[in-house]
């Protein structure tokens, strides 16, 4: 939430990210939200043993599509984007995080 509100913040000032705003774990991805803004009814886990086991589905899952898991984090925190962020996903637990951009 503190990340949320300092983007906000961010955005509100016109403010780029400073030197010392290096990192910060933005947390999970909000998946179902993210297929259904692609227009798909949700996200479900594959449990194939991929490094990203997650789709997006239509039609209680017959039609299947791979979920983006970095283009889910560019959708959910597309403010810290705006304000100079790299915002990425990292790890294999599926978590967003922001990156100064001068990193």
């Amino acid at each position: 939430m503190g990340m949320v509100l300092a983007a906000l913040a961010l955005g509100l000032f016109g403010l780029t990210p400073s030197a010392s705003a290096t990192t910060g774990d933005l947390g999970g991805m909000m998946l179902a939200e993210y297929c259904q803004a692609m227009h798909f009814d949700g996200a479900v886990d594959s449990r194939n043993g991929q490094s990203n086991p997650w789709f997006c589905y239509r039609n209680n899952p017959r039609t299947l599509v791979p979920l983006d898991l970095f283009g889910a984090c560019h959708w959910q925190f597309f403010d810290l984007a705006g304000a100079g962020f790299k915002v990425t996903c990292l790890g294999p637990g599926g978590r967003c995080w922001a990156l100064n951009a001068t990193d």
